[in-house]
């Protein structure tokens, strides 16, 4: 991986929450949705209002983003990082703003990919499904359905770890602790080392 340019990186990280604080406050109609969408889930001796508060938040059609962050690099005589966050309480308009800054960039900035830790399974099509959700448009740079792999722009460190094993999880933090005890010596910040 020494060959990906990290000024041709765009890295992406969002935070989500459920669409209602608590099960009780869900219209009754997605009540049944929930329950119909997590009845093969529910561990034993637990109900569909115990199991909201801890899934809820990462499945799309039960959640809402509250914050997208972005982040790329500059290089000045070293390399510099730079990070922008959309946050708001209207999802609608945070995601208006995360597309802007996307479109802006794609205007001015050719051949980027995005970066990130697991963005490919979660946070690109949980974009892209809250934009549905929203009725607003996916943007080409976004819309990698019809897409092999090898054909999207994006470096997924979780990807990359997981070599093809489909039944692996590891956590970036965890990920980080690994590579950081094999990093160089004289180093002790977390890179990283592809």
């Amino acid at each position: 991986m020494h060959h990906i340019d990290p000024l041709q990186l765009i890295l992406v990280d969002i935070e989500t929450v459920p669409a209602y604080p608590r099960f009780e406050s869900l219209p009754d109609e997605w009540k049944n949705l929930w329950i119909a969408r997590i009845r093969h889930q529910l561990p034993e001796g637990q109900g569909p209002a115990d199991l909201y508060p801890v899934r809820a938040g990462v499945m799309a059609e039960f959640s809402r983003i509250i914050c997208i962050s972005i982040g790329y690099f500059i290089r000045d005589r070293n390399l510099f990082l730079k990070l922008m966050s959309f946050s708001q309480a209207d999802e609608s308009a945070l995601l208006q703003a995360f597309i802007s800054r996307m479109d802006l960039i794609q205007q001015h900035q050719k051949g980027w990919a995005f970066a990130g830790h697991n963005i490919r399974e979660f946070d690109i099509p949980f974009i892209c499904r809250r934009l549905l959700a929203n009725r607003m448009s996916i943007p080409g740079y976004l819309n990698f359905q019809h897409m092999k792999p090898w054909e999207t722009h994006i470096v997924d460190s979780f990807q990359y770890w997981r070599f093809g094993d489909y039944k692996h999880f590891t956590s970036l933090d965890l990920l980080a602790a690994v590579l950081q005890d094999q990093a160089p010596a004289g180093g002790n910040s977390r890179i990283l080392w592809f």
